[in-house]
């Protein structure tokens, strides 16, 4: 009686297996794989600071800020001193004295105003339809544009932002 060995004979059970590890490839290829937005689906902010150097523009699409709220933001954060010089003069950043820059350096504070879409460099006292919450980190160079479409999203941002800076995520 000649036999060959398991291994050397094609089998329903290693055809079944190599399918299986297809399958489990294929889902983790489509869980992992990055997922970016068209530049046409993006913001005009997005599009006018994703190709300059010195500058790391993000957008991300329906951000999760809590259950129920989802808003579209823009990241840029300055990789360079004249960038980030680029990015206070474009979005009218006050300029700190020195002590004052030494003591936000130690706390890590941000600013925050609701702007215009079309003017993010003017303060409005009252939100509007029309408006977007920029926040500004002067310790990471960084400014974040929250889109907005109502006044409840404003409202929810200013006291999501106010949150996290009474209660940093990195404090126990």
């Amino acid at each position: 009686m000649n036999r060959t060995p398991f291994l050397h004979k094609p089998t329903p059970w290693l055809l079944v297996l190599a399918l299986c590890l297809l399958i489990v490839a294929g889902t983790l290829c489509i869980k992992l794989w990055p997922r970016t937005t068209p530049l046409d689906q993006c913001s005009v902010l997005y599009q006018k600071y994703f190709s300059i150097p010195g500058i790391k523009a993000s957008f991300v699409k329906d951000y999760r800020v809590n259950d129920t709220l989802s808003i579209d933001a823009t990241v840029l954060e300055a990789t360079t001193d004249s960038a980030w010089a680029m990015l206070q003069n474009d979005f009218g950043v006050p300029k700190l004295s020195e002590a004052n820059n030494e003591l936000n350096d130690k706390l890590n504070s941000i600013c925050l105003w609701i702007a215009p879409k079309n003017n993010h460099k003017s303060v409005i006292d009252s939100t509007m339809y029309d408006s977007d919450l920029v926040v500004v980190s002067r310790h990471t160079h960084t400014i974040s544009v929250f889109h907005t479409t109502a006044e409840s999203q404003i409202d929810i941002l200013w006291t999501n932002n106010v949150h996290e800076l009474k209660h940093p995520k990195n404090e126990n």
